[in-house]
């Protein structure tokens, strides 16, 4: 009576190991396949991001230049935005509730 019983379970076992090795087979392989693509997309990722820094860079290069440009041809202009921002912030800051 146990040899039935056993025989049956040892085939049960022994088909239940074969799925767990082939699932794990496929799980590695699957795993190894999303690996390299996240290493892929994360590449492109860093090499966009290093552009866009670069063109970022640039950009603010250029305003602050031209900035620079105004600021020595009518500099009275600026020194009274400058004062009036100052004036209007300290005033902000200085209420009461």
């Amino acid at each position: 009576m146990f040899g039935l019983f056993s025989s049956k379970r040892d085939r049960y076992a022994k088909e239940f190991r074969k799925e767990l090795r082939h699932q794990d087979k496929y799980g590695r392989r699957r795993l190894s396949e999303l690996t390299e693509g996240t290493r892929e997309r994360l590449g492109k990722a860093g090499d966009y991001l290093d552009h866009e820094g670069h063109r970022a860079w640039e950009y603010t290069e250029d305003s602050l230049r031209d900035l620079d440009y105004h600021v020595h041809r009518k500099p009275w202009a600026y020194i009274g935005a400058g004062t009036a921002l100052g004036l209007i912030t300290g005033i902000l800051i200085g209420r009461r509730y």
